[in-house]
């Protein structure tokens, strides 16, 4: 169960969890720090443990690649070059006038992650484009010779890099193997949230037990959660699809406001509040209902704080204007309790209703 380890009742655990502020800066040096440190983390615990990375590879994947991503905009900022309105990492390579700027081997390694234009393969099952599955079933991505050839490279001061991972014995087999991602064992959206959902569990355990630095770890962790909460909705809203005709026909893979996603779910507009829900049992529909609750909440509350699953990825908007978190410290351990305390909701939400006799299989 996720965040099973925390107690929520514990003032000391909850407060290791309480971010300073006025740390959040809208730089890309300070997002570039963010997402740095997580990966580091990520990497030095899960080579600590045997296979602790195929079944988080497409949170780990998306990290190293948003990386990259923010990695070459704090480059071309720092060079006083214009950012491209884009995340095609080809295409942010291309925007350096003096190419000798970048690195063959940087330019290398970024290119073999760009296996789209905008990483939603680490994000999403189905390419929008193609209608089919990103990756076939025997597609397997090697990160270990990546972070072997990433830390050959050296910053400079007029391309800036970070760590992402300690050395370790690249030759080993084990760990070659550890890192080696499987990525068509993932089959599914629900796959895909459980695979983002252990990755914050992963970051969860740091904060609270190895003095993971939450003033570092905030944006990534923030996006995680946030990312679970979007896949989750649309993954119950494309099986309940199969089942009913009551589900709104928009076409969900490219709606990424949870506010509309949970209107679409659970909301005004929801197939949940389209079925007879007087003919669940008394206590059923009453779980039901508090739950409900307590996600519109949940839901509210990341919402406003990130509208378009942009703000904690990027400093800056599309128009390229700074944006803040406006979050007082203590509302992050809020959002971990209620999104731990509401996961049976958007977990078995379909289950139940099958049960009750509302869905039909």
């Amino acid at each position: 169960m996720l965040l099973r380890k925390f107690d929520f009742t514990d003032k000391e655990s909850r407060d290791k969890f309480i971010f300073d502020k006025e740390i959040h800066l809208s730089t890309w040096e300070h997002y570039c720090d963010c997402y740095s440190y997580t990966l580091q983390k990520v990497f030095n615990k899960g080579l600590n443990r045997n296979y602790a990375f195929n079944c988080r590879a497409r949170g780990i994947l998306f990290l190293i690649r948003h990386y990259f991503e923010i990695c070459l905009k704090r480059n071309l900022a720092l060079n006083r070059y214009s950012i491209p309105n884009t995340h095609d990492l080809k295409e942010l390579i291309e925007s350096f006038y003096n190419q000798e700027l970048v690195s063959f081997d940087f330019k290398n390694i970024a290119l073999r992650l760009n296996y789209d234009s905008d990483g939603a393969c680490f994000r999403y099952y189905i390419n929008n484009g193609t209608g089919k599955p990103f990756f076939d079933y025997g597609h397997r991505i090697e990160i270990s010779e990546l972070i072997k050839e990433y830390n050959r490279l050296e910053s400079s001061e007029s391309f800036k890099i970070e760590q992402l991972c300690e050395s370790f014995d690249y030759d080993n087999r084990r760990k070659k193997w550890d890192l080696t991602f499987h990525m068509g064992e993932c089959r599914g959206l629900g796959h895909i949230r459980t695979q983002y959902d252990e990755v914050i569990e992963f970051l969860v355990e740091g904060v609270l037990f190895e003095n993971y630095d939450i003033n570092k770890v905030y944006l990534p962790l923030l996006f995680l959660v946030r990312h679970s909460l979007e896949i989750a909705l649309k993954f119950n809203i494309l099986e309940a699809r199969k089942l009913t005709t009551i589900v709104s026909d928009r076409k969900i893979e490219k709606i990424h406001s949870l506010e509309t996603l949970y209107n679409l779910f659970g909301g005004s507009n929801g197939y949940i509040n389209k079925l007879d829900i007087e003919k669940m049992d008394i206590k059923t529909k009453e779980q039901l209902e508090n739950y409900k609750q307590q996600y519109e909440n949940l839901n509210s509350t990341i919402h406003q704080l990130d509208t378009n699953s942009m703000f904690f990825r990027f400093p800056v908007d599309n128009k390229g204007k700074n944006h803040s978190i406006y979050m007082k410290g203590y509302r992050l351990f809020e959002i971990l309790k209620l999104y731990y305390l509401t996961d049976p909701f958007i977990t078995f939400t379909n289950d139940v209703l099958i049960e009750e006799g509302l869905l039909i299989e």
